[in-house]
């Protein structure tokens, strides 16, 4: 295990933290924590998203491997070791607070990485497999080194490097893992992680994804063994297998039988950037009901990006059966995915979403307050208007504040025109300008006594100020104006609501 790990000075761990924190202070996103199959619970880019489970399309691509590396003459006689059985896994894991995906542990019983002293160590170039106790070393010595870093620079040791992160191969000091979940996976996304300033890029889609590319890499002469015995990389051709194997994923011919709905939302859920946005576009614009359920699968998968441009869909296609996955995503932990979905919910007008809509009036981000606040408005959901009152009455967000009261004004319950004929008669000038016109919705003699107090007291003010050329007198007088003009048209309204 020496030949893999390195033991730092304190000058390293001085380095270390500068680097952890540069990379903290920047923003950066750690993968999320939620790990799922994706749409089918099979690894996706490759054509064991249709054709054939886990296990076989893991096996398939690993015997490739193997018999490319003996043509070669690089698989040399105890290369790799034996892999491990059942008891001997589950002991060596024992310590792993997280369920790692079947397909790794499938991995380990293949082989259980390179023997010590073997002349040649890659599975592929610059890609050592660790053993499985070599791996769960590395993990604790992460885990142990994290929480000391956290302690000097007074933030969270999974910040640095996440409890969930197991190292499966190590590269000139990277690493590349895959994550750990709190229930049970097929398959996790691998990460390759710089051992300076341990930012996770996400590589492949999952393990099997990651031994297909290297299979075909073999297979096709972008890996081969170099003079002296190392294995060597033509760049230009692995770029080339890897972006000719992600169109042959996403189009033809492996995934040729599939329908274009089912291609669609395997891109959606797989592709990265431009693609992705395109077939989301693509499947609003066929709106086919029959995305729906493969829909409902992208949002248990583990990559936010996708959840929330599924949701997105999801709004656009309508119907009942998209209400239960929304409802779902409703309670995502990215506060993106539960932004779109509550706006999702307002845009469809279906009833039975009302009570959930309501639980998210005490959603943690202000931005899903926000988007519950309007659907609910959009719903007119009278169950609501006693918390939206409620809400109303504490809030200090005034952008919340506001989408309130418009929500209560196209509700129409009137037993909240109290509360809102306080805030048109004090409140900042856009709060009181909503507030009248909430009030013109809700109507009623109540309703019309407070406006007619307002244009009567912006009369005065415009009296008062009408003489006053300063920019605070102009601005304020403005303000008074629309005011007045917003409370007019609503007196009318309920006039005419009257006749």
């Amino acid at each position: 295990m020496k030949r893999f790990i390195r033991f730092g000075c304190l000058l390293e761990v001085i380095v270390a933290v500068a680097l952890y924190l540069g990379a903290y202070s920047a923003g950066l996103r750690l993968p999320n924590s939620e790990n799922a199959d994706l749409i089918t619970g099979r690894p996706i880019d490759t054509e064991c998203f249709i054709h054939s489970a886990v296990d076989d399309c893991l096996s398939n691509a690993l015997g490739r491997i193997l018999a490319a590396m003996e043509r070669s003459g690089y698989l040399l006689p105890g290369l790799l070791r034996p892999g491990l059985s059942d008891r001997d896994r589950q002991a060596v894991l024992a310590d792993f607070p997280w369920q790692l995906p079947r397909e790794l542990d499938r991995f380990y019983a293949w082989r259980d990485g390179v023997a010590e002293g073997a002349k040649v160590a890659e599975l592929f170039p610059g890609g050592t497999m660790l053993t499985l106790s070599e791996a769960m070393a590395i993990y604790k010595l992460q885990i142990e080194t994290a929480a000391r870093i956290a302690t000097l620079a007074k933030i969270e040791p999974d910040k640095l490097w996440s409890s969930r992160w197991f190292p499966v191969f190590v590269s000139h000091g990277d690493f590349y893992v895959v994550e750990g979940s709190d229930r049970p996976i097929e398959v996790s996304p691998v990460y390759f992680i710089t051992n300076e300033d341990r930012i996770p890029v996400r590589r492949y889609a999952s393990l099997s994804d990651m031994m297909e590319i290297v299979a075909r890499c073999f297979e096709q002469g972008a890996f081969r063994v170099g003079d002296s015995g190392i294995l060597q990389e033509d760049i230009k051709s692995v770029a080339a297998i890897t972006a000719g194997y992600r169109v042959v994923s996403n189009r033809a011919p492996e995934i040729g039988n599939m329908s274009e709905i089912e291609r669609l939302v395997h891109i959606l859920a797989s592709a990265d950037g431009e693609a992705r946005g395109e077939a989301a576009g693509r499947l609003m614009e066929l709106h086919d009901e029959a995305a729906v359920p493969l829909l409902a699968q992208v949002i248990r998968s583990a990559d936010p990006s996708a959840r929330e441009l599924a949701t997105r869909v999801l709004a656009e296609l309508g119907g009942d059966s998209a209400v239960p996955p929304l409802l779902n995503a409703l309670k995502d932990p990215e506060e993106s995915v539960r932004g779109e979905a509550a706006a999702a919910l307002g845009q469809l007008r279906r009833p039975q979403a009302v009570d959930a809509l309501i639980v998210a009036l005490d959603d943690p981000a202000t931005s899903v307050r926000m988007r519950a606040v309007w659907a609910l408005g959009e719903l007119k959901a009278h169950d609501a208007a006693v918390k939206l009152e409620a809400h109303l009455k504490k809030e200090e967000h005034i952008p919340l504040r506001n989408a309130i009261i418009q929500a209560l004004g196209k509700i129409g319950d009137t037993s909240v025109i109290p509360a809102l004929i306080e805030f048109v008669k004090e409140s900042p000038m856009e709060t009181r300008i909503l507030a009248a016109a909430a009030l013109g919705e809700l109507g009623g003699d109540e309703a019309a006594g407070a406006l007619r107090f307002v244009v009567e007291e912006q009369d005065r003010l415009e009296q008062t100020n009408s003489g006053n050329m300063s920019l605070d007198s102009i601005i304020k007088l403005q303000q008074a104006r629309q005011l007045k003009l917003v409370s007019q048209q609503s007196l009318a309204k309920i006039d005419k609501g009257r006749k």
